[in-house]
This record gives C-alpha cells, sequence and structure tokens, in this order.
C-alpha cells in the first residue's frame, strides 16, 4: 500500500501514478531501466519472471565481443564499482551530455570538476539523452567506446503489471496497491559462447 502524500506534484508524471522499477542490488534506478506504472486508486498485480545467466569459464579464451559478455575482471567503470550493462550504459551517457552540454544532470554521476546542469541547460541535457543511442561511441564526450556487453554473470527481471479499479479503495482515500509475484527461471550454465544463442548484445552508444 502506497500512500498519495509521498507524491512530488512537480514531477508531471507523479500527479496520478507511481513509477515502479526493478534493478540489480548492486545498481542505483536510472532513467535506462525497464519501468511500469501503478496508478492512484487501482490495484495493481506485478508478476517478476527472474532469469540468470552463467558464462562457463572456458569461455575466457574467447574475445569478449564473440562471447558477447564480461567477466567480472574485464572491464571497469570510472563512475562505478560495480559493472552492469545498463551502469554502462548509464555511464556514456553522462559522458555524452557532459561532452554535449559541459554539464550533466544533478541525478547523474559525476567527478568533482564536473558541473551540474541548471535550468537553462534543460533543453541541451534532454537533446543530449534523445540524441545518445544513435551516436557512435568514439564521438566526443566519451572517454572510452561504450560497448557495453552483459556481464558473463548476470541477473535479468522480466516484468508485467495488470490495473484494475476497485471500489474498496474509494473508501481509503488516495492510495496505490500492488502485489507482487515472483518466478523464477534459472537457464544453465554455458549459455553464452562464440557464436552461440546467448542474450548478450552490445549496449547503446
Amino acid at each position: 500500500r502506497l500512500e498519495t502524500n509521498e507524491l512530488n506534484n512537480m514531477c508531471f508524471w507523479t500527479t496520478d501514478r507511481y513509477r515502479l522499477i526493478f534493478h540489480l542490488p548492486n545498481e542505483i534506478p536510472t532513467p535506462l531501466h525497464d519501468s511500469k506504472f501503478a496508478l492512484i486508486n487501482e490495484e495493481t498485480t506485478l508478476k517478476v519472471a527472474v532469469t540468470s545467466f552463467r558464462a562457463e569459464k572456458e569461455l575466457r579464451r574467447y574475445p569478449a565481443d564473440k562471447r558477447r559478455c564480461y567477466f567480472d575482471d574485464e572491464r571497469k567503470l570510472k563512475y562505478f564499482k560495480s559493472y552492469t550493462q545498463t551502469l554502462c550504459n548509464f555511464e556514456c551517457l553522462t559522458n555524452y551530455t557532459f561532452g554535449q552540454c559541459g554539464c550533466v544532470k544533478f541525478s547523474m554521476p559525476r567527478t568533482p570538476e564536473m558541473e551540474v546542469c541548471n535550468v537553462k541547460d534543460m533543453k541541451c541535457y534532454d537533446k543530449a539523452f534523445g540524441d545518445w543511442p544513435q551516436q557512435d561511441s568514439n564521438s566526443k564526450g566519451f572517454d572510452f567506446p561504450c560497448n557495453c556487453l552483459p556481464p558473463c554473470v548476470n541477473i535479468k527481471y522480466d516484468f508485467k503489471t495488470h490495473s484494475v479499479s476497485s471500489p474498496r479503495l474509494n473508501y481509503s482515500g488516495d492510495i496505490c496497491v500492488v502485489s507482487v509475484s515472483w518466478r523464477d527461471l534459472r537457464s544453465s550454465a554455458g549459455d553464452r559462447g562464440a557464436g552461440g544463442h546467448g542474450h548478450g548484445g552490445s549496449g547503446r552508444g
């Protein structure tokens, strides 16, 4: 049960809904994560399917671009201690935004010398967000080519929502009810490999 007095009316999309994001424990929520909405005065059922992937250690002899994933010690990020494909993409978006605007959004990772964008920069960073997926990873603003492949040991969340109006909520004030069910779909080891049918894929940028 989520109380609507926690909503921020300054955010245009939160006046009648909550945004639901599932992310890995070693990640922070980002605009790049898939999300669903739970509407006020409705009961929302959230069905989550969890799939794990693990590549065999023998695949280390293949280059990362062939096996389509990174082992833990193969790829380090500038702003995050842990590597995930989403954090890698978020770091690339941050670098691209800084290269285009000379500043980053307050919600982006940054070093002390990087300025935070203000209101006058809003159009610039909104445009950067819209343009970024089409940019070449070696263009201005990137410290390194993105090449954001998934980790070789990875967990993926797929989720669907279904919302229905509930008469009983009308007597409780403006609230939002969310119920969650889990389904664990564990894949076998070695589902990634050179020339195989793994779920890898290069990141945006």
